[in-house]
């Protein structure tokens, strides 16, 4: 292993790569606010009623039909902030890597690069390389996560590596085709 230099340079460009992070969490923490928030304020009137029977009886004998329609509301609410995470999972695994070849925030909201990268890639096989590397880590992890005892541990020591596998992968990911111009990758 290399000797790791510039610490302070190192954390600042960490320290950016998480507000890059945080940006993109930021539509999915807004739909999640407003799910709980709109799924708390339709169930406010009906908690009396609810908390009464299940003090009183051992299931509820009746879910009136708001609560039902909210359910159903709240799930859909559900699929959508889901599918909201994929697509920008997707983007942001490409403005990973800009940023760290062009350590600048902006380019990691360069959503014209990041978008023809993709298109160079192309999007079938980004999404599939993608799904593919999720579904490893996932396996690896859920097995280290069933050894009794030490698996925690194990968890702990070996998310660092596969950091480092991901963080590889999605570089190998976007040089694995030619760049047709000399600016910023």
């Amino acid at each position: 292993m290399p000797e790791v230099k510039n610490w302070g340079s190192l954390f600042a460009y960490g320290l950016k790569l998480f507000i890059v992070l945080l940006i993109y969490a930021i539509p999915v923490m807004i739909l999640v606010i407003a799910l709980v928030g709109s799924v708390i304020l339709v169930m406010i009137p009906y908690l009396p009623q609810l908390i009464s029977q299940l003090t009183n009886s051992s299931q509820l004998t009746t879910i009136p039909n708001t609560m039902m329609g909210l359910i159903g509301a709240a799930i859909f609410g559900v699929v959508i902030i889901i599918l909201v995470a994929l697509i920008i999972w997707l983007i942001e695994a490409r403005a990973v890597v800009r940023f760290a070849r062009t350590k600048s925030i902006g380019e990691a909201f360069n959503f014209g690069e990041i978008f023809s990268r993709i298109g160079k890639i192309g999007a079938g096989s980004y999404i599939v390389a993608l799904i593919i590397q999720a579904i490893i880590v996932f396996v690896i992890l859920l097995i280290l996560e069933l050894i009794p005892v030490i698996g925690f541990i194990l968890v702990l020591i070996v998310t660092p590596v596969i950091m480092l596998f991901q963080a590889r992968f999605l570089s190998l990911l976007h040089d694995s085709v030619a760049v047709e111009t000399q600016g910023p990758a």
